[in-house]
C-alpha cells in the first residue's frame, strides 16, 4: 500500500503514513519549519523514539520527513481504540478467545502487536479477591520468573492496572491430559513412561529451586497429541518450600489430595506433590483415579485408608514406583529424586533445563551470553530498540513490556535453533536409513559366493 501523503499548508513537507506525531499549527513559526509533537501511548519506556531530542531541524521545499515508527499506525487506529474500550487489548496485546476459567482468574489467548506471537494472558480481577490475596498472585510471578524449563511455561510480562491483574506467559499448545485420557483411555506403556519423564522433570526442577507447585493434576498439564510434549502449568497455588518449612493452606484437588492433608494442620509441601505424581501415573496407566468415592467423606476415607487396585498388567516396577510415590507417610514416601531413580524410569532422557532469559552479557553461560547477543542485535536492527532503553527496561523487569518483548524475541530465536537441530535430526536419520536400505538392496542382488576360508559342515 503506497504511503498517504498530508500536505502542509504553503510548506511542501510531507509526513508519510508512519510518522508518530501531529503538526503544531503556529502563526508564529518561520516558513519550512514545523514543530512535531510527540503523541505516542509510549509503550517502549522510549526506545530511541523521541524525534529530534530536542534539536531543532531545519526542511526544505520538497524535504521528505519519514519516521521509522509503524507501530502508530496501529496505536492511533480506530480498530486498535475500539479493542482497549472493549477490553479486548492491553497494551502490546490484542485479546482474542478464552481458553480457560477459574474461581479469581480467567486465561485468554493474546497476541503481540509487533511480533504477532501467540501468549497465554491470565486476567485477574481485583474486585473478585480480597486485598491480602494479591500478594499470593505476586508470589507466583517470581516463582515463574525464576523458572526455565521446556516443560513449564515461560513468564513474559506482567501488567498491574487499576482494576486487573495481567500475567502474560508463554501459550502452552494442545489439550489439557484430562481431555485427552478421558478420550483416549489408559494411554499405552511407553506414552505414559514419555508423557511422566517430562512431568518428572518439571517437578525436579521446581523442588531444585524449592518450589512446590501443590496443585498437581491431569488438568494442568497441557499436552501436544502431535510432538506429545508437555507443559505443567497454573501456578496459583504454589509456595516456595524447602524440607524444613510447613504449610498451612489446604491446595489442590481433593482426588490428588494426599492424606496429611486431611489429618494434619500443617505439611510439608514437595511430599504432597509426590503424592500427586503417583496419582497422575496411575490416571495416565489406568485411565481412572486410584482413590474414589461417591462424596468427599468417602473420598477423604479412601485417601487416608490408602489402598489401591493393583492392575493386572503392572510390572513389578510399576509397583514398585506405585508404592513408592503413594505412601500413606510423607516421611517415607519417595523424594522427586528417587523418582527419577526409579526401576521404571532407568535410562531416562530427561529433558535439560532451558536457557535462562537474561539479558546479561556477562552471564557465565556462554549459551545464554550468545543469545542474549543475537536478541540484542535483533531488536536493534528490527525494531531500532536502542541498547541503552533495552538495558534499562530489563533492569527494571517483567514490569517493563520492552523486557516482554526481549523475552518473546529470545524465545522465538531459541525455538528457530531447536527446528533447525530437529530438522537436521530427521535429515541425519533419513540419510542413515535410505543408506542401510541401499545396502541390503546391494546385498539382495549381489550373488551369494562360498568362503574360500571355511565350510560349515
Amino acid at each position: 500500500m503506497p504511503p498517504q501523503h498530508a500536505e502542509l499548508p504553503d510548506k511542501n513537507v510531507v509526513l508519510h503514513e508512519n510518522v508518530v506525531g501531529r503538526i503544531i499549527e503556529d502563526d508564529t513559526l518561520v516558513d519550512y519549519n514545523v514543530e512535531i509533537e510527540d503523541i505516542r501511548p509510549h509503550p517502549l519506556s522510549g526506545s530511541q523514539m523521541s524525534f529530534f531530542e530536542d534539536d531543532d531541524i531545519v526542511l526544505g521545499d520538497t524535504d521528505t520527513l519519514k519516521l521509522n515508527m509503524g507501530m502508530a499506525a496501529k496505536w492511533n487506529s480506530a480498530e486498535y481504540q475500539a479493542d482497549v474500550y472493549a477490553g479486548n487489548r492491553i497494551a502490546y496485546y490484542k485479546l482474542n478467545e478464552e481458553i480457560g476459567d477459574g474461581k479469581f482468574s480467567r486465561v485468554k489467548v493474546g497476541e503481540h502487536s509487533i511480533t504477532e506471537d501467540k501468549v497465554a494472558v491470565k486476567i485477574v480481577e481485583k474486585a473478585r479477591i480480597e486485598q491480602r490475596r494479591h500478594h499470593v498472585f505476586k508470589r507466583e510471578i517470581r516463582m515463574l520468573d525464576s523458572c526455565h524449563h521446556p516443560n513449564i511455561c515461560r513468564l513474559l510480562e506482567y501488567i498491574d492496572t487499576y482494576n486487573q491483574l495481567y500475567i502474560i506467559m508463554e501459550l502452552a499448545r494442545g489439550q489439557n491430559l484430562q481431555r485427552f485420557v478421558n478420550h483416549s483411555g489408559p494411554l499405552k506403556e511407553l506414552l505414559v513412561r514419555k508423557l511422566f519423564i517430562q512431568v518428572v522433570s518439571a517437578v525436579h526442577h521446581l523442588h531444585s529451586k524449592n518450589i512446590a507447585h501443590r496443585d498437581i493434576k491431569a488438568d494442568n498439564i497441557v499436552i501436544d497429541p502431535q510432538t506429545e510434549r508437555i507443559k505443567l502449568v497454573d501456578f496459583g497455588f504454589a509456595c516456595f518450600s524447602d524440607d524444613d518449612t510447613f504449610s498451612t493452606t489446604f491446595c489442590g484437588s481433593p482426588p490428588y489430595a494426599a492424606p496429611e492433608l486431611f489429618s494434619s494442620r500443617k505439611y510439608r509441601a514437595k511430599p504432597v506433590d509426590i503424592w500427586a505424581l503417583g496419582c497422575l501415573f496411575y490416571f495416565m496407566y489406568c485411565g481412572t483415579m486410584p482413590f474414589a468415592g461417591r462424596s468427599m467423606f468417602e473420598l477423604k476415607a479412601a485417601i487416608r485408608y490408602g489402598k489401591y487396585v493393583v492392575p493386572r498388567n503392572a510390572t513389578v516396577y510399576v509397583k514398585r514406583l506405585l508404592k513408592g510415590t503413594l505412601n500413606l507417610n510423607p516421611m517415607d514416601r519417595f523424594t522427586i529424586q528417587r523418582v527419577m531413580n526409579c526401576s521404571w524410569l532407568s535410562h531416562a532422557n530427561y529433558p535439560s533445563d532451558s536457557l535462562e532469559l537474561s539479558g546479561d552479557r556477562q552471564h557465565p553461560d556462554m549459551a545464554v551470553q550468545k543469545m542474549v547477543y543475537r536478541t540484542f542485535n535483533h531488536l536493534q536492527s528490527q525494531y531500532n530498540v536502542s541498547l541503552l532503553d533495552l538495558q534499562a527496561a530489563l533492569s527494571r523487569g517483567v514490569r517493563d513490556p520492552l523486557t516482554g518483548l526481549y523475552r518473546l524475541t529470545f524465545m522465538g530465536l531459541m525455538t528457530k535453533d531447536d527446528d533447525v537441530v530437529r530438522e537436521n535430526s530427521i535429515e541425519y536419520k533419513k540419510s542413515v536409513h535410505d543408506a542401510v536400505t541401499k545396502m541390503r538392496n546391494d546385498g539382495k542382488k549381489r550373488p551369494k559366493k562360498a568362503s574360500k576360508v571355511c565350510t560349515i559342515l
